[in-house]
């Protein structure tokens, strides 16, 4: 059912637990019972939590282990525990799934301890979680004889993945163009703590660089600052948060009159943000978007939330697309999944699915083992 490694603290796999401070356990949820699988949906969704923040939707569990009759043999779930002197302690999960029409593994979701307050609060030391997670995701490819890694990558976290080697990349191109890689390199130069902070900076970025195209005369300052506190009023009426111009500033107030002195500045700063607008929209141009691959103009920067209040970075909540070329392993077997003539999962009855599982899970096993 499950494969159990042991791995040291520099992410390579190892005999036994003597040499190791982790514990891999890898998981094809087909292969479970349905009472196996809902107990470990269930941790993975506790999971979203302790280790994502509570910033992952649980509907994208949900889809990772799907209805029992309809579920592909391609969804895996990787779980890290960092060992110690008595216990072992869950520190990180992966839901990956396998591509086999593009000899790719794809990670749908990563999520680990990632700060030293976290792992304390859990009796551990500092520990490169989240470097662990993806290098063993790319072992576990590598063993089965993928030679690529997928995933999708939110803006503010594309410069981390790319310090692994992820890249942003079509089928068959084998480096970025000037104009992907030159954006790439842009956002580099942004950190944000969360999604909230990322979507205000962009917000703010393009409120800012439409007016300067609108409005382009440094003569007629007071009329640029208005259009600018028009804008971010609109784009922000979801908070309820206005925004008036105050002599050379314009200020953002609360629901309550107060003004808001983290908006307000990121108002004064927005010039800054201009350039990042702009290299998250060549991404998206480039077909890079995880959620829109059409190549859109800069005028479809942002969009209305469903309920037509407020704004929001469009498409870019998905992240965008990055992967990295791998060596295979000797002797890895890529494992294949049937599909329908319009590329979805085969539906199957239970019966036949036990039939296939059955047939399938001595050649699965035997794999493992040698690999």
């Amino acid at each position: 059912m499950s494969q159990t490694y042991f791995v040291d603290a520099d992410g390579n796999r190892v005999a036994d637990r003597a040499g190791a401070q982790y514990i891999l356990k890898a998981t094809v949820i087909e292969e479970l019972p349905q009472s196996a699988q809902d107990r470990l949906k269930g941790e993975i969704r506790r999971g979203l939590n302790t280790f994502c923040h509570g910033g992952i939707a649980a509907s994208m569990v949900d889809d990772a282990f799907g209805d029992s009759e309809t579920l592909g043999e391609d969804q895996e779930v990787l779980q890290l525990f960092a060992l110690t002197r008595k216990s072992q302690v869950p520190v990180g999960f992966v839901l990956g799934r396998y591509l086999p029409d593009s000899n790719s593994y794809y990670i749908d979701l990563i999520c680990g301890y990632t700060s030293d307050i976290q792992l304390r609060r859990v009796g551990l030391p500092k520990l490169p979680i989240g470097k662990i997670l993806l290098k063993q995701s790319e072992d576990q490819a590598k063993a089965l004889g993928f030679t690529k890694m997928k995933l999708s990558a939110l803006s503010y976290v594309i410069n981390y993945y790319r310090r692994y080697g992820y890249r942003h990349l079509h089928e068959g191109e084998h480096e970025e163009s000037e104009e992907v890689a030159a954006a790439a390199q842009e956002l580099a130069n942004f950190r944000f703590a969360s999604d909230a902070d990322f979507e205000r900076a962009f917000i703010v970025g393009y409120a800012e660089l439409t007016t300067n195209e609108l409005i382009g005369s440094e003569a007629d300052r007071r009329a640029q600052m208005d259009h600018l506190a028009a804008r971010l009023t609109d784009y922000f009426s979801d908070e309820d948060i206005k925004f008036r111009v105050e002599g050379e500033d314009v200020v953002a107030y609360d629901p309550d009159n107060e003004v808001n002195m983290d908006l307000t500045t990121l108002v004064q700063e927005g010039e800054k943000y201009v350039p990042m607008v702009h290299a998250l929209m060549q991404l998206r141009i480039s077909g890079f978007s995880a959620k829109d691959p059409k190549r859109p103009t800069l005028r479809k920067a942002l969009e209305k939330w469903d309920d037509g209040d407020g704004w929001t970075p469009a498409a870019v909540d998905l992240g965008f697309g990055m992967t990295k070329q791998l060596r295979a392993a000797k002797g890895g077997k890529r494992r294949k999944t049937r599909k329908t003539r319009r590329g979805g999962r085969r539906r199957v009855s239970k019966t036949r699915r036990r039939m296939r599982i059955q047939k399938n899970k001595s050649s699965v096993r035997h794999q493992r083992r040698k690999n």
